[in-house]
């Protein structure tokens, strides 16, 4: 995983408050972006709060990360793994 240099999104919001609404969309479709890439992935990221919400600023544009997949499942081994027995 790159190096992400810049505030998580719990920083952001205690810093600055909330943040305005074109943010929250640009926010919004982003976090929906990675979602759905962890998903059709097989994973699921069990941890989705601010501060695992990196913002790393590019030339005025806010990229926002989603980090920390310490709890995230696979779902295709809890799925074997939760499978009764076929006999």
């Amino acid at each position: 995983m790159p190096l992400v240099h810049g505030e998580n999104l719990g920083q952001r919001l205690s810093r600055a408050g909330p943040l305005p609404i074109d943010e929250v969309w640009d926010l919004a479709e982003q976090l929906c972006a990675a979602l759905r890439h962890v998903h059709t992935a097989g994973l699921i990221h069990r941890d989705l709060k601010p501060d695992n919400v990196l913002c790393q600023d590019r030339g005025g544009l806010a990229l926002w990360v989603l980090t920390d997949f310490g709890l995230a499942k696979d779902l295709e081994i809890e799925e074997s793994q939760n499978r009764a027995p076929l006999y």
